[in-house]
């Protein structure tokens, strides 16, 4: 596997277009997006791969977060190229239009 001599970044986990608040970019979060966001966030810091690939079974209430799995799987292909001396951390933690988290990985 190659490495890389820059981090790689990923944005925006969450990503329910359904439930988007339209006024106001920095709209207050809906609670379960706090909830779902914090839950990846820990799944993220803890390389908890297996539960982000099998999210059905990992994360209640994923369905309003990932209604459907294209934006999604980015993320598990980044990942997945994340070798075992790289750490990961986190830029932007944001949650916008009240259900958009754009949170931003760095693998370095």
């Amino acid at each position: 596997v190659p490495s890389f001599p820059y981090p790689f970044i990923f944005i925006s986990i969450l990503y329910s277009f359904f439930t988007v608040r339209y006024i106001g970019v920095s709209s207050k979060p809906y609670s379960w997006a706090q909830e779902i966001d914090a839950i990846f966030k820990q799944k993220l810091l803890d390389n908890d791969i297996e539960g982000l690939i099998n999210y059905e079974s990992h994360i209640p209430k994923y369905k309003l977060a990932i209604p459907t799995s294209e934006h999604y799987l980015p993320l598990l292909y980044v990942l997945g190229m994340k070798q075992e001396d790289e750490t990961l951390s986190m830029l932007d933690e944001s949650i916008q239009n009240g259900s958009i988290a754009m949170r931003s990985l760095v693998i370095k």
